[in-house]
């Protein structure tokens, strides 16, 4: 939604369609930020532990029961993506959906527009295949 030609876009909150490139972690992160509407878990993200073992998140009651809500179900997470929803979950309880936004699209404005030395093209491309990676081990899952 365009309030005018100057300002930028919004988003309601649980819309991840700001995320244009990766489409099956755009669906993981918004089917997720439902679950924990639903489940009313929002409060939890703020007072979740950091993991201090990779399987920590998996005993916890209120992790099982966002895990175990159909959306996030029919997903078929694996551990990495599960753990990369759930952070950015935590991010946006812990700045709010408007900052969460504006950083990740301003994020995603540096690296995509700034001119690029050699390094910089080198880890361009090394972010561009791991987002392709990525979506190649979700595809696989699924």
């Amino acid at each position: 939604m365009h309030n005018s030609d100057n300002e930028p876009k919004t988003y309601p909150e649980g819309d991840f369609s700001f995320i244009s490139n990766n489409s099956l972690f755009k669906n993981k992160l918004s089917n997720m930020y439902k679950a924990i509407t639903l489940l009313k878990l929002w409060s939890f993200m703020e007072t979740i532990p950091t993991p201090q073992t990779e399987s920590m998140y998996w005993v916890h009651p209120s992790i099982c029961s966002i895990e175990d809500h159909p959306l996030v179900q029919n997903d078929k997470h694996m551990n990495h993506s599960f753990e990369m929803c759930i952070g950015a979950m935590r991010t946006i309880k812990g700045v709010g959906w408007k900052t969460y936004v504006k950083e990740y699209l301003d994020l995603m404005n540096c690296i995509l527009e700034e001119p690029k030395g050699k390094e910089e093209e080198k880890m361009l491309t090394e972010l561009e295949m791991f987002d392709r990676a990525f979506d190649e081990i979700i595809h696989v899952s699924i």
